[in-house]
């Protein structure tokens, strides 16, 4: 591969990296500005109706979702770093189960 066609593929990766990042930060402005819009009702007073309720659940998880497509490296904060054992695993799942039984009975 020459070093024209490197640059060329360089400035490609650049601009498609750039309308990217321009898509999700509008993406994400729009969703917050929703999420606010269908929101405010509560600061007021008003009771949400059931299709705000809904629009303003998926505003904020649609822009949690543009943010990990954008930053997929910052996600790996919420990995632990020394995975748990089998005995950890199952004792966890045998409190999680216990926890739920005891808060539907």
């Amino acid at each position: 591969m020459s070093s024209q066609n490197k640059t060329l593929k360089a400035t490609e990766e650049l601009a498609l990296q750039t309308f990217l990042l321009f898509e999700v930060g509008c993406g994400t402005l729009a969703n917050i500005l929703l999420f606010l819009h269908n929101f405010s009702p509560i600061f007021t007073g008003s009771r949400l109706r059931p299709t705000q309720v809904i629009v303003t659940n998926l505003a904020l998880a649609n822009a949690f979702l543009l943010l990990v497509t954008a930053f997929p490296t910052n996600i790996m904060i919420f990995v632990p770093r020394n995975p748990k054992t089998n005995l950890q695993c199952k004792i966890d799942g045998l409190l999680i189960h216990l926890w739920i039984e005891g808060a539907y009975v």
